[in-house]
């Protein structure tokens, strides 16, 4: 079974130590959740839940010595209905986070090389991509964030990609995936930042087939 997009929600605060909303899990097999947030200080989240269940960390990134962050979490087998992300941190700043809900996913391992690319820099992060050509089945997803960027565009240069969330205020995190299941295809992804401040951006390779 190939993975398939389910839905997607994001959330955004200024000056706050948490980000909470929901989003409503459809009843297919082999679920998947995966999260990025992103933060104004270096601080890691006290805590970070999916209906009420603790996330993995995948991978993080921090620049600008203690300006900014942005982390990558997961949780396998998620239950379905109205469910609630919420993630808080110990101390107020700008912060936003972008959930995007996969099914047919391996259980086990729901992800090869967990963080195929990960970039951070101030103003436009180098391209991304995923470690090599996808299975048939199997997805790729670009992640992008920003700390008090205008904009932030992520934008395919091999692979179809779709705009998938967009959280703009107070910091922009900008969703996409490629659905490529051709075995010869690498998907990969250039990204733009609005201004010279910081900016993130990941990608992530979706295993599929759903079981484990």
């Amino acid at each position: 079974m190939a993975v398939a997009y389910d839905t997607s929600g994001s959330g955004g605060n200024s000056s706050s130590s948490s980000v909470s909303f929901a989003i409503t899990v459809g009843s297919n097999s082999d679920r998947v959740v995966y999260a990025l947030v992103t933060r104004g200080n270096a601080d890691a989240p006290s805590s970070i839940t999916f209906g009420g269940s603790a996330m993995t960390l995948v991978g993080s990134a921090v620049t600008q010595g203690t300006a900014s962050n942005s982390r990558l979490y997961r949780l396998i087998a998620p239950s379905t209905g109205s469910q609630t992300f919420t993630v808080n941190w110990s101390g107020n700043s700008n912060c936003g986070a972008v959930v995007i809900s996969l099914y047919n996913v391996h259980q086990t391992t729901p992800d090869e090389n967990s963080l195929s690319s990960w970039s951070a820099t101030s103003g436009n992060p180098s391209g991304i991509d995923v470690s090599g050509a996808l299975a048939a089945g199997d997805l790729a997803i670009g992640f992008a964030a920003s700390h008090g960027n205008s904009s932030i565009t992520i934008t395919a240069t091999a692979g179809t990609s779709t705009d998938r969330q967009n959280q703009t205020n107070p910091n922009t995190a900008w969703m996409s995936f490629d659905g490529l299941t051709d075995t010869a295809g690498t998907p990969t992804w250039t990204i733009s930042a609005g201004d010279t401040r910081t900016a993130y951006a990941c990608a992530i390779h979706v295993v599929g087939g759903g079981g484990g």
